[in-house]
């Protein structure tokens, strides 16, 4: 299977794991496992669950996502950004 940029594509979102696992009815295990890359071969049906749930079409997560407008940090990196932004 080709790359699939599911990461990319749900911080692009700002979603954690598990708020994509709630909106896309995908367990955050197979979530997990995906975007580490231990699972490789995804049905269409849940490729088109978490296309839905990412707001795009299940081509598009094969490529990376836009750069720049609608990007949001997740994680890690949104805790930092709220610290510096406090001073």
């Amino acid at each position: 299977m080709t790359k699939l940029y599911l990461r990319d594509w749900r911080t692009h979102r700002g979603l954690t794991q598990a708020a994509l696992a709630e909106r896309s009815g995908v367990h955050v295990i197979t979530i997990s496992a995906t975007e580490s890359g231990r699972y490789t071969n995804l049905r269409l049906a849940t490729l088109e669950k978490l296309a839905r749930a990412l707001r795009v079409k299940v081509p598009d997560l094969f490529f990376e996502p836009p750069a720049g407008r609608g990007a949001k940090p997740a994680g890690k990196a949104k805790r930092l950004a709220r610290r510096r932004a406090r001073g």
